[in-house]
C-alpha cells in the first residue's frame, strides 16, 4: 500500500508524507533560483539530504525532539 501526501509551498519547500508498508516517511523538496548545492548526500541528525544541483529532497530519518521547547 502506498499513500502521499504533499502540504502548501512555503519559502520555496514542499513538505511531504509518504506511507509504504504501514511505516510512514516524511520530508521536503526545494527547488532554489540561484544558490546550487552541488551533488551529494548530506547526512545529519535529524534529516538525509540529498543534493541535485539547484533541487534538494530532505527525508526525515527521526522525529524532531521537541517536548522540551521553551520551558
Amino acid at each position: 500500500m502506498f499513500n502521499f501526501k504533499k502540504s502548501a509551498h512555503t519559502n520555496g519547500r514542499t513538505r511531504f508524507s509518504f506511507k509504504i508498508l504501514g511505516k510512514r516517511f516524511t520530508g521536503f523538496y526545494a527547488k532554489r533560483l540561484v544558490k546550487s548545492r552541488g551533488y551529494g548526500i548530506q547526512k545529519q541528525r535529524t534529516f538525509t539530504q540529498f543534493h541535485l544541483g539547484k533541487r534538494s529532497i530532505g527525508i526525515e530519518m527521526r522525529k524532531r525532539n521537541t517536548h522540551n521547547f521553551a520551558g
